[in-house]
Parts: structure tokens; sequence; C-alpha cells
């Protein structure tokens, strides 16, 4: 079973991406993997809930945008979930979380801003830097409280991190673990287990005129983003000031070479849910 300190944290990772090189690795991440800038809707939907749980109903969307920003990748993920505890009136939470980080993986920006019913709860907004010589990088946080804390030698910010999953998942790694930092909460990063499944064969090439399915207000996917090999990746989150067994939290996602993520699943312990991709489609990358 995995643990959960909060149900109600879902929203605040329901993160694709959580993803410089670290020591030691054989050849930058940035050197093998090249990720699509792109935009994605998931309809996210109860996949199960443990008895004693409270959660008898969930469901929601969440859209990410990747982008190119000429020195660097921009990503944007807004979360609307309502979650329903069988007595009451379900819970609405509205999370937007928001990055940038620089094409090397050094530098990193990210803001948080988490409402519910209507109500902001909470703001995160802040900077960090890793050297590249290997040595330990820095937070800055600006909200909710001024504060600085210490990255371990070797940490990684989200998008850097994901490159270095495909690239060694192109080797035929299967057992990845690295220390990622990426904002979604006022603490330290996570020490990340990812688990790399069995490769599996992309989608078959389209010609333009079905590369997108469904009329208006139907699912739209742009499928020529799904033609890569993907591999089905498992997550667990480990909070590195604590001595638990067990993960907080843990991720699924069917990773595409590009960085696309066909699903996603999520578990809490208590309570996981699940994401199926209804939209998507490719962003131009802007004249640099």
């Amino acid at each position: 079973m995995i643990r959960t300190t909060s149900g109600l944290a879902l929203a605040g990772v329901l993160v694709l991406g959580v993803a410089a090189a670290p020591a030691g690795a054989a050849e930058p991440a940035s050197a093998a993997a090249k990720l699509v800038p792109h935009e994605a809707t998931y309809d996210m939907q109860l996949s199960s809930s443990r008895s004693g749980s409270g959660v008898v109903g969930a469901s929601g969307t969440m859209h990410y945008t990747f982008t190119d920003t000429c020195d660097g990748y921009a990503v944007n993920t807004r979360t609307l979930l309502s979650i329903s505890y069988g007595v009451g009136t379900p819970v609405l939470t509205a999370w937007e979380f928001t990055t940038w980080e620089s094409y090397d993986g050094s530098q990193y920006r990210f803001k948080v801003r988490n409402s519910r019913n209507g109500m902001l709860v909470e703001t995160i907004d802040g900077r960090a830097s890793m050297p590249s010589d290997d040595g330990a990088g820095t937070v800055d946080f600006v909200q909710p409280v001024a504060h600085s804390i210490d990255l371990p030698a070797g940490t990684l910010f989200p998008t850097e991190h994901t490159r270095l999953l495909l690239a060694e998942a192109e080797k035929g790694r299967k057992f990845i673990n690295r220390s990622v930092f990426d904002g979604s909460g006022d603490r330290g990063p996570y020490e990340v287990s990812a688990l790399i499944g069995v490769r599996r064969a992309g989608e078959p090439a389209v010609g333009p005129e079905k590369a997108s399915a469904g009329g208006a207000g139907e699912a739209r996917i742009s499928r020529d983003l799904l033609q890569g090999t993907s591999w089905p990746m498992t997550m667990a989150f480990f909070p590195q000031e604590g001595n638990d067994p067990l993960p907080e939290f843990q991720v699924g996602l069917a990773y595409h070479t590009n960085g696309v993520a066909g699903s996603v699943q999520q578990d809490f312990g208590d309570f996981s849910i699940g994401g199926k991709l209804t939209d998507l489609k490719p962003v131009a990358k802007p004249e640099c």
C-alpha cells in the first residue's frame, strides 16, 4: 500500500514530466531525447478507492502545455478536479503549475496557484539553480515565505529528468533512481525511483487528412505525435527528509520518445486517478 500525507494534495502533483544530466551519466540526456512542444488534455477519473478512504468519486481535466522558449522549456499544467466524499458537497480543486527550465538544466523557475472551492489557498513561487560542476544547488522561495534551501549534488529539474528517463529507456535500462526538484511544494526534492517497462511500438503513420480524429466537441488527437516508440514507466516519490519505506505517491506514465505521455495514472494509497488522453496537438517552435 502507498501512503499519502493528504488526498487533497492530488492536484499538486498532477504534473507530467516530473522532468541536467547527472554525474556519471554516459552522455548528456539532451544529446538523446528530443522533446516535442505540444498541448495535451487528459480526462481524469477515479480509478480505485481503498476501503476507509472516504473518496467515492473524482473527475476533472488536466491541460498540459510544453513549449520551447528559445532559451529553455516552459511548462504549464492546469488541473480542475472534483472529489466527492459521499457526504457534503464535492471539493473542487483548481491548480495551476508554471515552470521554465534552461536548455542545460542548470536554471529553473516555478510558480503554483492552488484554489479550493473558488478560494485561493496556496501560492508557491521561486527559482532554483544547479551548478555545472556537479556541486550542490540552491532554491530561493519567494512565496509562501521567503527562504532558501540547498539541493544535493546531482539533483535534476523536471524536463531534463524526463529526457534522462527516455535516453536510458532507449539503452534498455529498467530502473533509475534520482533526486528531482520540481517546485510543486515548498520543501526539498523527492527521491524518484523509476521502473521502465517493455518497449511498445508507436502508432502507424497517417495521412494529413487523418492526423486528427474527432469533430466539433469531440476528442481531437494528432496521431503523428504518437508514432514514436513508448515505454510504460512507474515512478515512486519519496520525500528526502523522511525515512518512510513507502512512497508518498506513485505516478504511472506511457512516455513516447518525443516526451508525449499517452496516459497517466496517479496512486495516492487511499485512492488512484487515471488520465485518458482526449486532445493532443503540436505547438510551433518560435523563430529564435
